[in-house]
């Protein structure tokens, strides 16, 4: 019959399709259609209307309970690395040297986890005057092998496998093969360095110059404030990523609240007027953007 029309068989979801759509439907307590088991274009349509729902949820208010945190963490495991999270990383990559491995950039939850260990080493080394790492005779593979590996009870945490890099670096020693692979090994490790690490730090702090706030040092050149002036507009701009991934990307950052950050940070005194400075140039280079008095990375 020429009115007969030849079926096309439905592509099935992946594993990963179904398990997203199953832990948003759980976070909304919808009831998945069996269509959406069968069907990966059915399950893709399911996927978007339950994201739509939870953004929707977030921007009334609602607070994530316990149970949403847990499903959150499942979702960050089953997603991926956000185009600003990839941005972001490959910067703090060529800045610090820290290698980024590929697994990594393939789950958003390990993407934050190594983001925040890099921010947190790198602040270390603007407080400790660290040199860069150099990657031949710290075992970088084994550290990358390390960070590729899923996480489980009784391996060490992204984190601290890159605390382990940065005080290894700091005083020229090598790395326990075990303190990549085991918690306890890895804890003993920093504790290890921890009373070193702080008596070097205390040497370094009495050698720097004084200051009591951003900007008020005395400075060679023009140059050099330019410079100073370039680092914190950085230090700003990963204060921005660090609070809006707490808040939501869709939320965006005070100055207020970058102060507070920076303060607590670096325990200086830090100005409205320099914030607002930096973020200039940050929105003249494109970074960042503004509405209602909040500043949002620029997508």
């Amino acid at each position: 019959d020429a009115n007969m029309q030849t079926e096309v068989p439905q592509s099935p979801p992946t594993a990963k399709q179904i398990k997203y759509v199953n832990l948003l439907a759980a976070k909304m307590g919808f009831e998945v259609p069996v269509e959406a088991y069968t069907s990966k274009s059915v399950c893709s349509k399911i996927i978007e209307q339950l994201k739509e729902g939870s953004d929707i949820q977030f921007a009334q208010g609602k607070l994530p309970s316990s149970g949403d945190m847990e499903t959150k963490r499942g979702l960050d495991e089953v997603e991926g690395a956000t185009a600003r999270q990839l941005r972001f990383a490959h910067s703090l990559s060529l800045e610090t040297g820290v290698a980024l491995p590929r697994e990594v950039t393939e789950r958003k939850d390990l993407m934050s986890q190594w983001i925040n260990g890099a921010l947190a080493i790198k602040r270390q080394r603007y407080l400790g005057n660290v040199q860069p790492w150099n990657n031949h005779n710290i075992g970088i593979q084994s550290l990358i092998s390390a960070l590729s590996s899923h996480e489980s009870s009784g391996r060490p945490s992204v984190q601290n496998l890159l605390q382990c890099v940065y005080l290894a670096q700091k005083h020229g020693e090598s790395i326990p093969a075990a303190a990549l692979q085991e918690e306890e090994v890895c804890l003993q490790f920093l504790q290890q360095f921890e009373k070193k690490s702080f008596e070097l730090d205390n040497q370094q702090e009495e050698r720097k110059p004084v200051m009591s706030d951003w900007g008020t040092g005395e400075r060679d050149s023009e140059a050099s404030l330019a410079e100073e002036s370039v680092q914190m507009e950085d230090e700003v701009l990963e204060v921005i990523y660090t609070i809006s991934q707490t808040k939501g990307e869709q939320n965006g950052v005070t100055v207020d609240e970058i102060i507070r950050q920076l303060q607590e940070t670096y325990e200086v005194e830090v100005k409205p007027k320099q914030v607002h400075e930096w973020l200039e140039g940050l929105q003249g280079k494109g970074l960042v953007s503004c509405a209602d008095e909040e500043y949002f990375l620029v997508s």
